[in-house]
Formats: C-alpha cells, sequence, structure tokens
C-alpha cells in the first residue's frame, strides 16, 4: 500500500508541478505577445485550460490523500461517536462518484473515439482530453481505497 500511495504522490505532485509551469509560461508569453507584439496566439489558452483541468482532477485526488477536501463537519462534530461510520459513508459516496467518473468517463471517449474529434486549434483529438475522466475515476478508487485502509488501521 505503501508504494502504491508513493506512485500516486509523485505522479500528483510532478504532473501538478509541471503542468502548471507550462501554465504560467503560456499565458505569459501569450499576454506579452498580445500586448507587446500585438500577435495574440490562440494555441495558448487552448492548451492552459486543459492543462488546468488536468491540474483540478489531480488536486482532487491529491486532497482525499492529505484529507484536505471540501466538506461539512457539522454532523461529524455534534455526534464524535459516530465520525467513524460517518467518514466510511463518506468514502463509499466518494467511490460511487469515481466509478460514475470511470463508467461516463469511458463512454465520453467511445464517443469521441467513434466521431474521432479533435480540439478546435490545436486540434487533439479530444479521447485524450476526455480520457482525463476515466483516470481521474480510477485515481480516486485508488486514493479512496488507501484512506479506507487508514480508517480500519486506527481502530
Amino acid at each position: 500500500m505503501r508504494t502504491l500511495d508513493f506512485i500516486l504522490d509523485r505522479f500528483e505532485r510532478w504532473t501538478i508541478g509541471i503542468s502548471f509551469l507550462a501554465c504560467l509560461i503560456l499565458l505569459t508569453v501569450s499576454v506579452a505577445s498580445r500586448y507587446l507584439l500585438r500577435w495574440p496566439l490562440s494555441f495558448s489558452d487552448e492548451l492552459s485550460t486543459y492543462l488546468f483541468i488536468l491540474m483540478s482532477y489531480l488536486g482532487a485526488s491529491a486532497a482525499v490523500r492529505n484529507d484536505t477536501e471540501l466538506r461539512v463537519d457539522a454532523l461529524a462534530e455534534a455526534l464524535p461517536k459516530w465520525r467513524k461510520g460517518l467518514d466510511v459513508v463518506v468514502h463509499l459516496a466518494r467511490m460511487i462518484a469515481a466509478a460514475l467518473f470511470i463508467y461516463l468517463g469511458c463512454q465520453f471517449v467511445a464517443v469521441e473515439w467513434e466521431f474521432k474529434a479533435v480540439t478546435p486549434i490545436l486540434e487533439i483529438p479530444f479521447t485524450i482530453i476526455n480520457g482525463m475522466l476515466p483516470l481521474f475515476g480510477v485515481m480516486l478508487v485508488l486514493r479512496t481505497v488507501l484512506r479506507l485502509n487508514q480508517l480500519w488501521r486506527k481502530e
């Protein structure tokens, strides 16, 4: 389990870091080109949008690892004896959401594969863009399994 956690952690950190750096460089060059050279770059906006989506998905997965996702703890605070049971319910709900990401994401990928659709400017196949959905679902499942394992070990 530690090896899986280590691999996921490194993948998330490096991918988020590289994506953030690429977005920063792309948008800086785009703004400089637009205002200094009067020559707007159209590809940088599209690519930075897709990188931002990737960072958001990976950031959500990393938030599960660090137990920093957004949630309302009012019920858990009011009923501290039920905390562990409520945590299990939250994890199971996340597993259902992850299963939907995987299932529906694969359907989106299949549709885009059939139509061979590409992005407007960079002509990236939409199968790659929509492939982020099932990837996120798988990472969410793995992160949730790791969190449930940690939860059971705390007993």
